[in-house]
């Protein structure tokens, strides 16, 4: 849940921007990836999630007008999220070293 420090618009250039703090928000999703490293071919896949404690970010969307010519365009919007501050963060990654457990160990230390 999220709260709303501020809100603030400029019609003049066609701007919102809200300042929103999280106490506690989370992100999951899935990764894969291959590649080489040290001469040797990678390929992996597995799932991540990501915590962020006491997270404050500045939301600013931006719409240009539609012009006279074409007032029934949709001209895009453009989303800016810009990180204020960030107390803690975990984040877990599973299957990292693909199934290989001596160095899962050390990359979870």
């Amino acid at each position: 849940m999220a709260l709303y420090k501020n809100i603030l618009t400029d019609m003049s250039r066609n701007q919102i921007a809200i300042t929103q703090t999280f106490p506690d928000k989370r992100l999951n999703g899935q990764y894969e990836f291959e590649g080489t490293i040290l001469g040797r071919k990678i390929e992996n896949k597995g799932a991540w999630n990501l915590a962020l404690f006491d997270y404050v970010q500045t939301l600013t969307v931006n719409r240009k007008p539609a012009g006279p010519s074409a007032p029934l365009e949709n001209p895009p919007i453009k989303v800016k999220c810009k990180l204020e501050t960030c107390k803690n963060l975990e984040l877990h990654i599973s299957n990292l070293a693909g199934g290989r457990s001596f160095v899962g160990k050390i990359v979870s230390k």
